[in-house]
């Protein structure tokens, strides 16, 4: 596997990019995550790169609870003993991971569909988070911009990067699913609009 590389997007924001961008947010040697990935593989790498820069990690701040965005927060929170930030109604999908499969599937997924794309690993969630509010000592500033899900929040830090979970989708995306999925389509228009006025340096 090619060596990870983080791109440095301020001063203080670098982005792991990937099928899920993840966010490091460093002050004076202390990280905060913006969501995890899919899997404790990419804890592992996400760890070798909090070693390789000598930073520890304080929390995960999960944009939303699908499980691409909060599958690396079990092995960093049983790693790394860190916290795990989340909006109310996501942080019990995030807590109970099945609820997103009966969700999405209307009952028990079954065994062929039981997989890490559908149903992460539990994790606790620490600290619930509200929206349009700053997080993190006053470092992070959170966006309701819900639609896709539940209540998907964004993440603006000190370097005016804006991390927007999926509330927008590549085009690489759109080619091959066609049509994404959307929890509520009349906020999800609401939301697009919103952040059309939303100024920034980089949206990731």
């Amino acid at each position: 596997m090619a060596k990870d590389i983080l791109k440095q997007l301020g001063q203080n924001t670098w982005v792991l990019e990937g099928p899920t961008n993840i966010g490091f947010i460093e002050n004076n040697g202390k990280v905060y995550l913006i969501d995890s990935g899919n899997d404790k593989d990419f804890g592992r790498r996400i760890n070798k790169l909090l070693k390789e820069k000598g930073w520890s990690l304080e929390a995960v701040v999960n944009t939303h609870s699908n499980a691409d965005h909060i599958g690396g927060n079990d092995y960093l929170q049983r790693n790394l003993d860190c916290e795990i930030y989340s909006s109310a109604i996501e942080s019990a999908f995030v807590e109970y991971p099945e609820l997103e499969s009966a969700f999405l599937w209307g009952g028990k997924i079954i065994k062929d569909m039981d997989n890490k794309f559908f149903k992460a690993k539990s994790s606790k969630v620490t600290k619930i988070i509200d929206t349009d509010s700053t997080i993190c000592d006053g470092l992070l500033k959170t966006i309701a911009i819900p639609g896709h899900y539940f209540n998907m929040i964004g993440i603006e830090t000190p370097d005016k990067v804006i991390f927007l979970g999926d509330c927008i989708f590549g085009e690489n995306i759109l080619e091959k699913y066609k049509i994404p999925f959307i929890y509520d389509v009349k906020a999800y228009k609401e939301t697009l609009e919103k952040i059309k006025n939303i100024q920034a340096d980089y949206y990731v």
